[in-house]
């Protein structure tokens, strides 16, 4: 009798390398820094289809929405297997135009300004952060775009959706000598438009002290991108009691917002004085000052980015100064806690002059920290690590092995 016997070998090819077939419209050092992330890539569709997706975010990102990308087969050199990618680029887009459609279409002018594409080379990162900043401050959000092309340039078409995202979120801290403190931050849709924030703030210096800050701000209330942002602080000690209240009218111009107004503050200083302020997205700055030559100024700059290999960073830095021949112990400054200084109780740092950074970097559920300053005569360094998972963190920080709690929890 004779016996035969088979063998079947399956063996899984391996892409080591890329090769372009037509014309990259970006430079090769750029597109490298994209491949090197997947690469090796193992020949499977779902491995080539996220790469592919991955330079057309690319080539997006620089100004060409219409590009196009297949796979065009595997080539073998030097031992190694590697993948071609065919590319169409299409020509560039020259946005000469954003129109917002439905019942947004008549406030398409103010939208362009926001998203600050018009006049320039599409730019898909640009065109996200814009997304970011209409949804942070008007509670839209982007829910298809296309394009109409014409002799000039290509015409930007946005549906926009109201933003379902309702949510309240906070922060605290426990210190054994002065209990908890915290913040609360409630961000609702407005019937009127737009989002308006409710935050209340608690703080105690000490057993015998206590502070309560509270803020309101709804950028529609008036008029379509015309709002108010008010507020009052109460802040008592045993040798002094001052309650601070503040009104503004706002205003949103080409991607910014300012606000003009005034307050009043009544206690053992009273006064009178006026407001500046501007924001744009979480950036933010203000000024108070009065006749008598009180002047109280903070600033503050966040710049956000998504870096290579799924990390993610937040970078912050600001200063604070008030003028303390005329500013009262219930004028200085109040700051600390997540997200801008980690490390802190909420409005743990009181002062009268300052200056900080920080640094916040991201991983999947874990981040780093790190927070540093100087407050008055202080210098102030904490750096730390922390898990967070669905709206919820929890971080540590050294020297001061504090224990701070951060939530974000949907309402709708």
């Amino acid at each position: 009798m004779l016996t035969i016997l088979t063998a079947t070998i399956i063996f899984s090819i391996q892409y080591d390398s890329l090769r372009i077939i037509g014309q990259l419209p970006v430079r090769r050092a750029l597109l490298d820094s994209v491949v090197a992330e997947h690469l090796p890539l193992s020949a499977n569709s779902d491995s080539i289809e996220a790469l592919i997706s991955d330079i057309l975010l690319l080539l997006r990102d620089n100004g060409f929405p219409f590009a196009e990308l297949k796979p065009a087969g595997t080539f073998y050199k030097d031992g190694s297997f590697g993948l071609q990618i065919e590319v169409e680029a299409g020509p560039p887009a020259i946005i000469v135009g954003v129109v917002a459609k439905g019942k947004w279409r008549r406030y398409s002018h103010q939208i362009a300004e926001i998203v600050g594409l018009n006049g320039t080379l599409f730019n898909g990162k640009r065109l996200r952060e814009g997304e970011r900043a209409l949804h942070d401050l008007y509670g839209l959000r982007i829910d298809s775009l296309w394009f109409f092309l014409t002799d000039s340039g290509a015409v930007l078409h946005l549906k926009l959706e109201r933003s379902l995202d309702e949510f309240v979120s906070g922060t605290a801290g426990y210190d054994k000598d002065i209990g908890l403190v915290g913040r609360l931050r409630a961000s609702l849709n407005s019937s009127l438009g737009g989002v308006q924030e409710l935050t209340f703030a608690w703080f105690r210096e000490n057993a015998q002290s206590q502070s309560l800050k509270v803020d309101y701000a709804n950028p529609w209330l008036i008029g379509t991108f015309t709002g108010v942002s008010a507020g009052v602080d109460y802040t008592a000690r045993p040798d002094f009691v001052a309650f601070k209240s503040r009104f503004l009218i706002t205003r949103q111009v080409r991607g910014l917002r300012f606000g003009v107004g005034g307050g009043i503050q009544r206690g053992t200083i009273p006064r009178k004085f006026a407001i500046l302020e501007a924001w744009h997205g979480k950036s933010h700055a203000k000024i108070e000052f009065s006749d008598d030559g009180y002047l109280r100024a903070s600033s503050k700059i966040v710049h956000e980015a998504h870096l290579p290999m799924g990390v993610s960073s937040r970078t912050a830095f600001g200063g604070f100064y008030l003028n303390d021949k005329t500013g009262g112990l219930s004028d200085r400054f109040r700051f600390g806690g997540p997200p801008d200084f980690i490390g802190v109780l909420p409005d743990g740092l009181i002062f009268y002059q300052g200056y900080w950074a920080s640094e916040i970097v991201r991983k999947g559920w874990l981040f780093w920290f790190i927070s540093c300053g100087k407050f008055d005569r202080s210098t102030v360094l904490r750096t730390g690590l922390g898990i967070s998972a669905k709206g919820f963190s929890l971080s540590i920080a050294v020297p001061s092995n504090l224990v701070t709690v951060d939530f974000r929890a949907s309402i709708r």
